[in-house]
């Protein structure tokens, strides 16, 4: 907090660092195409090449290759269920790190001078702000935080809703 003649500024930042976090919105938001990544480079339109090489199965069931980079294209839906979180579950498993702005107030309190004719002798006025910004973290489409759960389920993200921003005034008055 810093206060000069009567003014106060109270700022609060908050961090997680490490954890890990599956992701049920982003394993689904992939696969139903509502998130933006399943748009980009008009995936949608002309399919996806993904990265790897071609290989044939040989009668034992066994991969074979001979280096030659895949230039096969599929669909994007059919990248997203087999190649990302749908069937590969690692794929939405996200560092939980994050910097966040918790919490801005400003406030001023009054000279007791000025109320010496009422019956309070300590009055002041804020405005409180909270949860105002996630400033950094490593998990897209969701808040790591309230991604967190008590339990059995402890590091499991599943559809959750954007967390909420308040803002408000503080007044108090002392008699």
């Amino acid at each position: 907090t810093l206060s000069y003649k009567g003014i106060s500024l109270y700022l609060l930042f908050d961090f997680q660092s490490g954890g890990r976090v599956f992701s049920l919105s982003n394993q689904w938001g992939k696969y139903s195409g509502t998130l933006a990544e399943t748009a980009e480079g008009n995936i949608r339109e002309d399919g996806i090449i993904v990265d790897g090489v071609k290989a044939t199965q040989d009668a034992n069931g066994n991969w074979i290759t001979d280096g030659t980079p895949n230039d096969v294209t599929i669909d994007a839906q059919s990248h997203f269920f087999y190649n990302q979180g749908y069937i590969i579950n690692a794929a939405d498993i996200y560092d939980a790190s994050f910097v966040k702005f918790r919490e801005a107030r400003i406030g001023y309190t009054f000279p007791n001078s000025m109320l010496e004719k009422t019956p309070f002798r300590d009055l002041s006025i804020s405005v409180v702000a909270r949860n105002l910004a996630i400033l950094h973290k490593n998990a897209p489409n969701i808040d790591p935080e309230a991604a967190v759960n008590a339990g059995n389920i402890q590091g499991f993200e599943g559809g959750q809703l954007p967390t909420e921003r308040s803002i408000g005034v503080n007044l108090k008055l002392k008699f």
